[in-house]
């Protein structure tokens, strides 16, 4: 297992969470609360946009092709589930080479 720079890793964490809010803020999206803690844990984002409030957790990842492999993953076990008042998404953002 590949020890992690503690410090750099909250730093890239930080600004991964920093660009995600941005970018959702440019799709109309407002910011309400930003590592919001409960006693369960803790929630990167939340965010809303008319009549959707959006729950974010946000996963950073140091290469492309990680965070390729981690999505192909989280797809394969259902991108996204649905009941009568709650929809779960999951999403990726990748950077541009």
């Amino acid at each position: 297992m590949q020890r992690t720079n503690r410090p750099a890793a909250e730093r890239r964490g930080r600004y991964a969470e920093s660009f995600a809010a941005w970018a959702l803020r440019l799709k109309g999206y407002r910011l309400l609360a930003r590592r919001f803690k409960t006693p369960l844990g803790e929630v990167d984002l939340i965010m809303r946009r008319g009549e959707v409030t959006a729950f974010i957790e946000v996963k950073a990842r140091r290469r492309t092709g990680e965070a390729i492999e981690h999505q192909a993953d989280v797809l394969a076990h259902g991108a996204c589930q649905r009941d009568d008042q709650l929809r779960r998404d999951r999403v990726a953002l990748l950077r541009h080479r």
